[in-house]
């Protein structure tokens, strides 16, 4: 388990145009409970089940927004990627990486929800959801034991989009980045990079229920439902 010693540091990438949605706003933005919108759930998730937490924002696209959306939470701090139209989540995620010298990281996309807590080691791992009728992800691995060597979309065993990353993880990132160009990768092909030049990646598997996510506007009233019966049913 992780030391309890030290906080625990997360970063969620929310720089992103989501395809379609340019003239909505942000997919962080997004209300799913009255005034509580999808950062707000993700930074809460975060406080409630991993304190002491210090949260990294990764932002681009309505950068301002999303300040003043969340600059009322304790240890936030910010990563404005001003090449986010051109770049990708990689990038995002190096400048970071780079910028604050995290020894290790929790790692979230934009519009993922998660409901419970997830045990996390001290080891380089991704969450899984073993149910390929999962839709709303869509990039998934096989399953070696307890292990995959390759992330893509379509395959079975969909992953949430969810990663903790250790200290040589992150060194091999930020050295693979100095002599090759990933600052256009998604975070799933980043991963990939590490299973190709370190180890196959450590999976750890989660109900199906306990994540979804939100890929456009239109997956709005989903998120409001998982809402009310994951969360608001809890009590948390």
């Amino acid at each position: 388990m992780i030391k309890n010693k030290a906080p625990l540091s997360a970063i969620i990438l929310a720089s992103e145009i989501t395809k379609g949605m340019k003239s909505i706003g942000s997919k962080a933005l997004l209300p799913i409970s009255g005034s509580v919108t999808i950062i707000d759930y993700q930074i809460q998730y975060l406080k409630r089940f991993y304190n002491p937490i210090e949260i990294y924002i990764c932002t681009g696209f309505d950068h301002d927004k999303i300040v003043k959306k969340t600059q009322k939470y304790k240890d936030i701090k910010y990563i404005y990627n001003k090449n986010y139209i051109k770049h990708n989540q990689m990038d995002s995620l190096l400048l970071c990486l780079d910028r604050h010298k995290l020894d290790h990281a929790l790692v979230i996309n934009n519009g993922v929800l998660i409901s419970e807590k997830i045990y996390l080691e001290n080891n380089t791992e991704i969450f899984i959801i073993n149910s390929p009728k999962k839709l709303d992800f869509g990039i998934g691995c096989n399953v070696s034991g307890s292990h995959t060597n390759y992330l893509f979309y379509d395959l079975p065993h969909k992953w949430i989009e969810c990663a903790f990353i250790d200290n040589n993880a992150i060194h091999t990132l930020l050295e693979y980045s100095k002599v090759k160009d990933i600052s256009k990768l998604f975070l799933f092909e980043g991963l990939n990079i590490l299973s190709e030049s370190v180890h196959p990646l450590k999976i750890k598997e989660i109900h199906k229920t306990s994540a979804i996510k939100i890929n456009t506007i239109k997956d709005l009233s989903k998120a409001k439902k998982y809402y009310e019966k994951y969360i608001c049913s809890k009590h948390v």
